[in-house]
């Protein structure tokens, strides 16, 4: 599996990506215990609405098939600088 972190502008093109969204969609219908907290829907909304509090921090994991296996959404306080 291919790990990536990609954090603040590189998060927020990658989330802007189709492909990308798309994929993430396809993942999150495919888990039976996933939540809405996980749906793109969801966690775009959340990153648009705290944009000046918090900068985004995306973990993928990909397959040798290129296919999104994993996803971790979180942010980085802009005060702070904690991770949540």
């Amino acid at each position: 599996m291919k790990i990536e972190l990609l954090a603040d502008n590189a998060a927020k093109k990658l989330i802007e990506d189709a492909k990308f969204r798309e994929q993430w969609e396809k993942l999150y219908n495919r888990c039976p215990w996933g939540s809405v907290f996980q749906s793109a829907d969801f966690v775009i909304t959340w990153y648009e609405t705290y944009v000046n509090q918090f900068d985004p921090v995306i973990v993928t994991g990909f397959n040798s098939g290129g296919e999104l296996v994993g996803l971790f959404t979180l942010a980085v306080d802009a005060k702070s600088g904690d991770l949540v």
